[in-house]
């Protein structure tokens, strides 16, 4: 799933809503023994040193915690992961260019009709993902919009936060479980799926619109940073 805009997240959980920050929701993989995720627990000291004697890590510490004085714990490294998340911002894609910023030549025709059904009562879509981040309720200087936005997919038997869409067209698998692996295969999902969700039935092209709409979601300049990014690792 992606962390796109996480900042903007009301809750972090996905089956509890009681997960309000990303330092509390990074505590549970990094310490969890049931079921055992990155298995930091007990470890922690271990995992510091290592990190710590990395000569460029040490000084990006320094600098970040300089209160610490050279002693730094879990909270520390949470702190600095999250702060990291906190810039993951995205809002230059052609679906922002076209709305927020009137570039009508911004979304093609295809795009712009599969955003029609995309916001269309028939289909349901803005129901759940609703809002800039198309992820229901946001968090923004004014505290939160609404309580966290949960919903039931079809997939498990309990209502999942739901996800943001943007830049979707990168971030497959899919659901919650991962368990599609292709945005034709979740349209085919949602189509077909019983209640609670709402039937509805697509044409060929109008599969290809809505298709269309979510690529145009992705954001060149987000994406191209960290593509970037992986060209240049840490020296050691």
């Amino acid at each position: 799933m992606s962390l796109t805009n996480i900042a903007y997240n009301v809750s972090f959980g996905w089956s509890t809503p009681n997960i309000r920050t990303l330092e509390d929701q990074m505590r549970q993989p990094m310490l969890n023994d049931h079921p055992i995720e990155m298995g930091l627990k007990g470890r922690e000291t271990q995992v510091l040193s290592a990190l710590t004697a990395n000569a460029d890590w040490r000084s990006a510490f320094d600098a970040a915690f300089p209160e610490a004085h050279g002693h730094f714990d879990l909270d520390h490294l949470i702190k600095a992961i999250a702060s990291f998340e906190r810039t993951l911002i995205s809002g230059h894609s052609p679906f922002d260019e076209y709305v927020f910023n009137g570039k009508h030549e911004a979304l093609t025709p295809e795009a712009k009709r599969g955003m029609a059904l995309f916001y269309s009562e028939r289909l349901g879509c803005s129901s759940c993902h609703a809002g800039f981040n198309f992820s229901g309720a946001w968090r923004d200087t004014q505290g939160a919009t609404a309580e966290p936005t949960f919903a039931n997919n079809g997939i498990g038997t309990a209502p999942v936060r739901v996800p943001t869409l943007r830049n979707v067209a990168l971030t497959a698998p899919y659901m919650h479980d991962g368990s599609l692996s292709t945005l034709e295969a979740v349209i085919d999902h949602y189509q077909h799926a019983g209640p609670p969700l709402r039937a509805f039935t697509l044409t060929a092209a109008e599969r290809q619109e809505i298709i269309s709409f979510l690529q145009s979601l992705t954001d060149p300049t987000f994406t191209a940073e960290f593509d970037g990014e992986r060209t240049h690792p840490v020296s050691r």
